[in-house]
């Protein structure tokens, strides 16, 4: 018998709190997992539990083409996606600056987006795939995710 290839998951976000937890409890349940982080040194444990960890910035449209491009020449098509990275700019509005602001929404609305656009095509040609994007605290880009799921639906 063979067995069925494993269901590819590729997680954002995966440093910490959430999306580590997503990474193992896919990993335990049988998945393949890339486990992604700016910061490739705190996916160290991911990896020493055995899930593929990759460095990636979300913010940086290239890098997200470069992962998609290497997963591919790796024979993989991502079944599910989940758009976990993310942050929140907290105090008051006025004591945010605009940069920050500006940082906020490129890695809480466009890198999501950039996630979608890189890896449902391949998604759709396959005739399967999830996509998930998880939403903080309330925050001003809360709304912004609420139209995220809007757009994508």
């Amino acid at each position: 018998m063979i067995d069925a290839p494993k269901e590819v998951v590729l997680i954002t976000g995966c440093s910490s709190g959430i999306g580590k937890a997503l990474a193992q409890a896919f990993h335990r349940a049988g998945r393949l997992v890339y486990a992604t982080a700016r910061n490739i040194e705190a996916l160290e444990g991911l990896r020493a539990e055995g899930i593929l960890v990759h460095a990636l910035d979300v913010s940086e449209t290239q890098q997200i083409n470069d992962l998609r491009e290497y997963l591919q020449n790796q024979g993989y098509c991502v079944d599910v996606l989940v758009n976990n990275a993310g942050f929140g700019a907290m105090g008051p509005s006025l004591d945010i600056t605009l940069d920050v602001w500006k940082k906020q929404f490129e890695v809480n609305l466009f890198a999501p987006v950039a996630l979608i656009q890189a890896f449902a095509p391949d998604m759709i040609k396959q005739g399967k795939g999830t996509i998930v994007v998880t939403a903080r605290p309330i925050t001003p880009t809360k709304i912004v995710k609420i139209s995220l799921d809007r757009i994508f639906r």
